[in-house]
């Protein structure tokens, strides 16, 4: 062992005495202490990291499942509406009152509307906030009636 110049107050010290660690943390129990909580803090380590990855993918399922919930309903409440719609656009295109005013002229030349389509056009506009006015087309797009 080699031995070094004397210190502060003349003793030679070793390096293995100056390489040691104190001497509480030499015993026998200080030493099973801590393996002991190296042996329990993996174990409990392992299973917070798994907790969490459980409990994750639990809300991502679950809030995924909402959201499907949330598109099924709102696309069966936009095909309710497109198929009433689809209904009460099918229900004028045969209306011998919407037909026949779609074809005669007033004396000066301009397209009137009978009582009658006006109560069945206010109506269907009243049932349905969606409509703000209806108007009726000929086949090449030009505007025959406006109903507000």
């Amino acid at each position: 062992m080699p031995v070094e110049p004397s210190g502060e107050n003349g003793l030679a010290r070793s390096e293995s005495t100056r390489r040691s660690a104190p001497a509480r943390f030499k015993s026998l129990g200080w030493r099973i202490l801590l393996w002991m909580a190296l042996v329990a803090l993996g174990p409990l380590c392992i299973m917070a990291v798994q907790g969490y990855h459980c409990a994750r993918e639990a809300v991502l399922e679950s809030q995924e499942s909402q959201l499907r919930s949330a598109l099924g309903w709102r696309r069966a409440r936009f095909e309710s509406w497109l198929t009433e719609i689809s209904s009460q656009m099918h229900l004028l295109s045969v209306v011998p009152c919407v037909r026949g005013d779609c074809c005669p002229t007033s004396p000066g030349g301009a397209l009137t509307m009978s009582e009658k389509c006006c109560t069945l056009l206010d109506h269907i506009r009243e049932s349905n906030p969606s409509y703000e006015s209806l108007d009726t087309y000929d086949l090449t797009g030009r505007r025959i009636l406006r109903h507000e």
